[in-house]
Protein backbone atom coordinates (compact mmCIF):
# COMPACT_ATOMS: atom_id res chain seq x y z
CA UNK A 1 0.00 0.00 0.00
CA UNK A 2 3.26 2.02 0.11
CA UNK A 3 4.05 4.29 -2.53
CA UNK A 4 7.64 2.97 -3.51
CA UNK A 5 10.62 4.86 -4.92
CA UNK A 6 10.75 3.26 -8.19
CA UNK A 7 7.08 3.44 -8.70
CA UNK A 8 7.65 7.18 -8.06
CA UNK A 9 10.47 6.75 -10.83
CA UNK A 10 8.10 5.37 -13.32
CA UNK A 11 5.26 7.66 -12.78
CA UNK A 12 7.99 10.52 -13.32
CA UNK A 13 8.93 8.85 -16.47
CA UNK A 14 5.71 8.63 -17.81
CA UNK A 15 4.99 12.12 -17.01
CA UNK A 16 7.37 13.22 -18.88
CA UNK A 17 6.90 11.11 -21.83
CA UNK A 18 3.47 12.64 -21.77
CA UNK A 19 4.34 16.30 -21.85
CA UNK A 20 7.21 15.47 -24.26
CA UNK A 21 3.92 13.76 -26.57
CA UNK A 22 1.84 17.24 -26.13
CA UNK A 23 4.40 19.66 -26.87
CA UNK A 24 5.25 17.40 -30.50
CA UNK A 25 1.52 17.71 -31.13
CA UNK A 26 0.23 19.54 -34.27
CA UNK A 27 -0.17 23.58 -32.72
CA UNK A 28 -4.48 23.70 -33.26
CA UNK A 29 -5.87 27.58 -33.39
CA UNK A 30 -7.08 28.62 -29.97
CA UNK A 31 -10.74 30.11 -29.94
CA UNK A 32 -12.14 32.79 -28.24
CA UNK A 33 -12.91 32.08 -24.45
CA UNK A 34 -10.75 31.90 -21.37
CA UNK A 35 -8.77 28.86 -20.00
CA UNK A 36 -8.43 29.06 -15.94
CA UNK A 37 -5.73 27.07 -14.14
CA UNK A 38 -5.97 27.40 -10.46
CA UNK A 39 -7.06 25.77 -7.30
CA UNK A 40 -9.96 24.51 -7.88
CA UNK A 41 -10.35 22.44 -5.32
CA UNK A 42 -8.90 24.58 -2.91
CA UNK A 43 -10.65 25.25 0.54
CA UNK A 44 -8.86 28.93 0.83
CA UNK A 45 -8.91 32.26 -0.48
CA UNK A 46 -7.40 31.63 -3.67
CA UNK A 47 -9.53 28.32 -4.58
CA UNK A 48 -12.68 30.54 -3.81
CA UNK A 49 -11.37 33.49 -5.87
CA UNK A 50 -10.97 30.82 -9.17
CA UNK A 51 -14.51 29.56 -8.32
CA UNK A 52 -15.70 32.74 -8.69
CA UNK A 53 -14.11 34.16 -12.04
CA UNK A 54 -15.32 30.41 -13.03
CA UNK A 55 -19.12 31.31 -12.34
CA UNK A 56 -18.47 34.61 -13.74
CA UNK A 57 -17.58 33.54 -16.60
CA UNK A 58 -20.79 30.96 -17.03
CA UNK A 59 -23.11 33.44 -15.87
CA UNK A 60 -21.86 35.63 -18.49
CA UNK A 61 -21.91 33.18 -21.29
CA UNK A 62 -17.85 33.56 -21.62
CA UNK A 63 -16.46 30.07 -23.07
CA UNK A 64 -13.93 28.75 -20.58
CA UNK A 65 -12.57 25.43 -19.36
CA UNK A 66 -11.35 25.02 -15.75
CA UNK A 67 -7.91 23.03 -15.00
CA UNK A 68 -7.25 22.71 -11.74
CA UNK A 69 -3.93 22.47 -9.72
CA UNK A 70 -4.49 21.76 -6.34
CA UNK A 71 -3.24 18.14 -6.65
CA UNK A 72 0.09 17.86 -4.03
CA UNK A 73 -1.16 21.07 -2.53
CA UNK A 74 -0.52 20.21 1.45
CA UNK A 75 -3.92 22.06 2.09
CA UNK A 76 -7.65 20.97 2.23
CA UNK A 77 -8.68 20.46 -1.06
CA UNK A 78 -11.95 18.72 -0.97
CA UNK A 79 -14.18 21.49 -2.59
CA UNK A 80 -15.97 19.56 -5.93
CA UNK A 81 -18.34 21.94 -7.19
CA UNK A 82 -16.50 22.47 -10.17
CA UNK A 83 -15.35 19.28 -10.64
CA UNK A 84 -18.32 18.87 -13.10
CA UNK A 85 -16.76 21.76 -15.67
CA UNK A 86 -13.09 20.50 -15.20
CA UNK A 87 -11.35 19.99 -18.40
CA UNK A 88 -7.97 18.34 -20.04
CA UNK A 89 -7.56 20.63 -23.14
CA UNK A 90 -6.27 24.68 -23.24
CA UNK A 91 -9.06 25.27 -25.99
CA UNK A 92 -9.01 29.11 -25.52
CA UNK A 93 -7.04 32.11 -26.55
CA UNK A 94 -6.12 33.51 -23.18
CA UNK A 95 -4.81 31.67 -20.40
CA UNK A 96 -5.52 32.92 -16.81
CA UNK A 97 -3.34 31.39 -14.16
CA UNK A 98 -5.11 31.99 -10.93
CA UNK A 99 -2.10 31.64 -8.22
CA UNK A 100 0.48 34.09 -6.49
CA UNK A 101 4.03 34.25 -7.80
CA UNK A 102 5.38 32.33 -6.10
CA UNK A 103 3.42 28.99 -7.12
CA UNK A 104 3.39 29.30 -10.39
CA UNK A 105 6.53 28.65 -11.52
CA UNK A 106 6.14 24.61 -11.47
CA UNK A 107 2.71 25.12 -13.46
CA UNK A 108 3.37 27.41 -15.92
CA UNK A 109 6.35 25.75 -16.88
CA UNK A 110 4.55 22.31 -16.84
CA UNK A 111 2.19 23.85 -19.49
CA UNK A 112 4.65 25.65 -21.79
CA UNK A 113 6.92 22.34 -22.10
CA UNK A 114 3.61 20.49 -23.09
CA UNK A 115 3.22 23.65 -25.53
CA UNK A 116 -0.60 24.35 -24.17
CA UNK A 117 0.66 28.25 -23.61
CA UNK A 118 1.69 28.57 -27.14
CA UNK A 119 -0.14 31.50 -29.13
CA UNK A 120 -1.91 31.99 -26.16
CA UNK A 121 -1.93 34.80 -24.05
CA UNK A 122 -1.26 34.08 -20.55
CA UNK A 123 -2.69 36.38 -17.76
CA UNK A 124 -1.80 36.25 -13.87
CA UNK A 125 -4.04 36.59 -11.36
CA UNK A 126 -2.11 38.16 -8.22
CA UNK A 127 -2.77 38.99 -4.85
CA UNK A 128 -0.19 41.19 -2.54
CA UNK A 129 -1.67 42.87 0.79
CA UNK A 130 1.45 45.53 1.05
CA UNK A 131 2.91 48.22 -1.08
CA UNK A 132 6.10 47.03 -2.14
CA UNK A 133 6.23 43.83 -4.44
CA UNK A 134 8.18 41.35 -3.43
CA UNK A 135 11.69 41.45 -5.12
CA UNK A 136 11.64 37.29 -5.58
CA UNK A 137 8.20 37.84 -7.41
CA UNK A 138 9.80 39.88 -10.30
CA UNK A 139 10.48 36.55 -12.64
CA UNK A 140 7.27 36.05 -12.69
CA UNK A 141 6.74 39.17 -14.66
CA UNK A 142 8.85 38.03 -17.67
CA UNK A 143 6.21 34.87 -17.73
CA UNK A 144 2.77 36.79 -18.41
CA UNK A 145 1.21 39.06 -20.36
CA UNK A 146 -0.84 41.19 -18.05
CA UNK A 147 -2.07 40.73 -14.25
CA UNK A 148 -5.61 41.23 -13.29
CA UNK A 149 -5.85 42.06 -9.35
CA UNK A 150 -8.64 42.31 -7.77
CA UNK A 151 -8.41 46.14 -5.69
CA UNK A 152 -6.94 49.40 -6.44
CA UNK A 153 -4.20 48.95 -3.96
CA UNK A 154 -2.77 45.77 -5.33
CA UNK A 155 -3.19 47.29 -8.95
CA UNK A 156 -0.98 50.32 -7.78
CA UNK A 157 1.70 47.99 -5.81
CA UNK A 158 2.05 45.18 -9.28
CA UNK A 159 1.94 48.75 -11.40
CA UNK A 160 5.02 50.06 -10.05
CA UNK A 161 7.14 46.75 -10.26
CA UNK A 162 6.33 46.62 -14.32
CA UNK A 163 4.79 48.34 -17.67
CA UNK A 164 2.91 45.29 -18.47
CA UNK A 165 -1.29 45.91 -18.12
CA UNK A 166 -2.50 45.51 -14.96
CA UNK A 167 -6.09 45.22 -15.10
CA UNK A 168 -8.52 45.35 -11.88
CA UNK A 169 -11.60 43.35 -11.67
CA UNK A 170 -13.15 42.82 -8.41
CA UNK A 171 -14.31 40.00 -7.05
CA UNK A 172 -17.69 38.76 -8.59
CA UNK A 173 -19.92 38.24 -5.23
CA UNK A 174 -22.89 35.57 -4.82
CA UNK A 175 -25.59 36.83 -2.44
CA UNK A 176 -27.38 33.79 -2.83
CA UNK A 177 -27.30 32.07 0.49
CA UNK A 178 -27.45 28.36 0.20
CA UNK A 179 -29.57 28.54 4.07
CA UNK A 180 -30.55 31.32 5.70
CA UNK A 181 -28.34 32.00 9.36
CA UNK A 182 -28.89 34.04 12.51
CA UNK A 183 -26.12 35.43 14.88
CA UNK A 184 -27.59 32.58 17.61
CA UNK A 185 -26.81 30.08 15.29
CA UNK A 186 -22.39 30.71 15.77
CA UNK A 187 -22.87 31.37 19.29
CA UNK A 188 -23.18 35.18 18.83
CA UNK A 189 -25.17 38.02 20.39
CA UNK A 190 -28.28 39.53 18.76
CA UNK A 191 -28.40 42.97 17.97
CA UNK A 192 -25.04 44.58 17.81
CA UNK A 193 -23.34 45.17 14.19
CA UNK A 194 -20.91 42.39 13.66
CA UNK A 195 -18.17 42.23 11.62
CA UNK A 196 -16.42 39.29 10.32
CA UNK A 197 -12.79 39.11 10.13
CA UNK A 198 -10.57 36.06 8.24
CA UNK A 199 -6.87 35.41 7.32
CA UNK A 200 -4.57 32.80 5.89
CA UNK A 201 -1.83 31.24 8.58
CA UNK A 202 -0.36 29.96 5.38
CA UNK A 203 0.31 33.24 3.72
CA UNK A 204 4.06 34.48 3.49
CA UNK A 205 5.97 37.30 2.14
Amino acid sequence: NFVTPDLLCRLGDECAQQDRSAALRPATTPRDGLNLVGYFRGEFGLGESVRTMAASCIEGAIAASCHDTSSGLGARSGNRSMDGRLAGTMAYRNTLIHLNPDEMAPVWWRLHERGELRDRRVIGCWYWELDTFPARWRPALERVDEIWVASAFVAQTVGRATDKPVIRIPHAIDVRLAQPARPADFGLPEGPFLRPFAFDLGASA
